[in-house]
Order: C-alpha cells, then structure tokens, then sequence
C-alpha cells in the first residue's frame, strides 16, 4: 500500500540525493577511498557476507556460544573479513570467476538468418 504521505516525500528525498551527490564530489579522493573500493566490489561484499555469517554462526553455537552479542560481533567481523579478502582477491581470475558472468563464445547471428 502506498500512502500519501510518502509521495509527498518524493521529492524531499530526491534532493536529499541530489545533494549527498553534490557533497560527495567535493569530498578529496583520500577521505572516500574505502567508499569506492566498496562500491567496485559491492557485488562481492553483497554475495560472500552473509553465507559466512550464517556459516560462522551455526559453527559458534554449535562448539557452545550462546552469547547473542559475541555470535553477533563474531558473524560480522567474518562476514566483513572473508569479503573483503575476496574483494581484495579478485585481481586472481580463479577468484574474479566467482563473481562475474561467464562470456558464452560462438558464433553470432544475425537477424536476417
């Protein structure tokens, strides 16, 4: 269901973009380094976090964790650690084949038969 009220605040968010655009321009390139690594490796750190996490966590509570802050905390920094490894590893094709669509070879044709 879509209310009025956010409709309304269609535009408020748009120039909200608009100006984190602007602002995030000017910022110098050494400030948002970490920024734009994860945004060449989103796709990466979006596939490979969680599965970790979920890994991590069943292993934690299986060797008898119950701690909900610790299996949080530990689920994150593997999540973020083995991500990030394997954003860092991609200039390995073995690696960068995970994350990539394979290029089908053959031959091409046309339209016209």
């Amino acid at each position: 269901e879509i209310r009025s009220e956010w409709v309304a605040l269609i535009p408020f968010t748009l120039c909200g973009v608009a100006a984190a655009i602007l602002v995030a321009r000017r910022v110098p390139d050494r400030f948002t380094r970490a920024l734009r690594f994860c945004g060449r490796n989103s796709g990466v750190l979006y596939l490979a976090h969680f599965p970790v996490m979920v890994i991590v966590s069943r292993i934690a509570e299986a060797q008898g964790m119950r701690s909900w802050l610790a299996l949080i905390l530990i689920s994150i920094a593997a999540g973020l650690g083995v991500s990030t490894a394997l954003a860092l590893l991609r200039r390995f094709a073995i690696v960068d084949a995970l994350f990539v669509m394979p290029r089908v070879r053959g031959r091409r044709v046309s339209a016209a038969g």
